[in-house]
């Protein structure tokens, strides 16, 4: 089961996050699972998101997506 968010994260290092904070809570990437593009709504002109999911460090897993120069938890699974 999942949850989607879709809320802002605070990302340690802009090129590929290894850490995000979110809530006030650190979370550490230990794996990432899969990365893929995502197109989104093209004809509504909306722009490209670079999708990661990754296992945390609390057993977490998570999708982050980057749209431009900003990061988003996407979703967290239970």
């Amino acid at each position: 089961m999942s949850k989607l968010l879709d809320l802002p994260v605070i990302i340690e290092d802009d090129h590929m996050p290894m850490v995000f904070f979110w809530r006030g809570h650190r979370y550490n990437i230990i794996e990432i699972t899969d990365q893929w593009w995502d197109t989104g709504r093209w004809w509504q002109n909306e722009p490209e998101k670079f999708f990661i999911r990754a296992a945390t460090s609390d057993n977490s897993v998570v999708e982050l997506y980057q749209q431009k120069d900003k990061w988003m938890l996407y979703k967290i699974y239970d």
